[in-house]
């Protein structure tokens, strides 16, 4: 498990660029924060967070993605997964995304804000009490 792990800046559990590739199994992400984007992960530049039967609960950011910050041509796959209460300021954001911010307007998501050619996938996961 991955619980109660902060960053003074980007991804509170993981931060991955230039290709890289974090993968999860039966795990759960529970009170993780950043300090700017992606209480769990700040995932960019063709990278990959990948996620199997895991819970995400109660992250945050202050900035951008309760749970996850993805950006140029990267990629956050989460299968069989929930997400529950994270945010950008429990899952909620203060500016982006209360469960995606697919680059609009809004202040950007609650679980996830995904930018500039990126992917971010759900399946066979729940989506509960996140907000931006």
């Amino acid at each position: 498990s991955f619980d109660s792990n902060s960053a003074q800046v980007d991804g509170g559990v993981a931060y991955l660029e230039i290709s890289s590739t974090f993968t999860a199994t039966n795990s759960s992400f529970d009170s993780n924060s950043a300090q700017e984007d992606g209480g769990v992960a700040y995932v960019r530049d063709s990278s990959i967070f990948t996620a199997t039967n895991s819970s995400f609960d109660s992250n945050s950011a202050q900035d951008r993605g309760g749970v996850a910050y993805v950006y140029a041509s990267s990629t956050f796959t989460a299968t069989n997964s929930s997400f529950d209460s994270n945010s950008f300021d429990s899952n909620y954001a203060k500016n982006s995304g209360g469960v995606a911010c697919v680059f609009s307007a809004q202040d950007d998501g609650g679980v996830a804000y995904v930018s500039s050619s990126s992917t971010f996938t759900a399946t066979n996961s729940s989506f509960d009490s996140n907000s931006a």
